[in-house]
């Protein structure tokens, strides 16, 4: 690093730039002419054999992509639909899933297979899902309805409320009522508009163990399966 200040020179001079963010430097007789600087970060390298390191982790984020939740602690089940201007995930955080693409006519003529394409989790229409302690927060995503908006090129990330009603009344609900008893059933016998009066613009929520969520997800299945 020394040696780099020292070939950067005067700050005013503009090599700084050159050095740092271009990694070139121009020969010392030919001004014109640019060397590409070798960076060798074991020149300054301190020997750690005989001093002891202590290592730490700060998490910041956590972000989990998968088909079937376990958990070892309970969630809390949104019951009602998810009514914000943006969606949850907003921004491109960076990470990716592989989606089939659909067969073309050409493909599905010839039973050719399809391919898979790289897509942004962001560009995913999503909703909420649930939450844990811990400000955890699980969504739930919908690649099937993957679109770009019209005459836009942006992906359609937020879900109409019309399929986020047809995912509470005709999956979501029904799925909890199947896996409770009858004493249970109960606090759950509430149909999407009565849920959406009671959360009055809040989170309407339904603890659910981690041995129900398995069971939930199994529901959750069955009836997208027999639809």
């Amino acid at each position: 690093m020394q040696e780099l200040l020292e070939l950067a020179g005067d700050p005013k001079s503009g090599n700084g730039c050159d050095l740092f963010i271009r990694a070139i430097r121009y020969h010392p007789e030919d001004y014109e002419k640019e060397e590409i600087i070798h960076l060798d970060i074991t020149r300054d390298a301190v020997p750690t054999e005989n001093v002891p390191v202590y290592i730490s982790v700060d998490i910041d984020s956590l972000i989990w992509k998968t088909h079937c939740l376990h958990l070892k602690a309970s969630i809390n089940i949104h019951m009602a639909p998810y009514i914000q201007p943006k969606p949850p995930i907003n921004t491109h955080n960076r990470t990716y899933v592989n989606l089939l693409k659909p067969q073309t006519d050409i493909q599905q003529a010839n039973n050719e297979y399809t391919t898979y394409d790289k897509f942004k989790v962001s560009s995913i229409p999503h909703i909420h899902f649930g939450h844990l302690q811990g400000e955890i927060n699980v969504w739930i995503a919908f690649p099937r309805m993957t679109h770009k908006q019209q005459a836009s090129p942006y992906f359609a990330s937020q879900t109409p409320l019309l399929v986020q009603d047809c995912w509470f009344a005709f999956i979501l609900q029904p799925a909890i009522k199947n896996i409770y008893g009858g004493g249970s059933k109960e606090y759950v016998n509430h149909s999407p508009q009565e849920y959406k009066a009671r959360a009055a613009g809040k989170t309407e929520t339904h603890l659910v163990d981690q041995i129900k969520l398995q069971e939930l997800q199994d529901q959750i299945h069955k009836i997208i399966c027999e639809d």
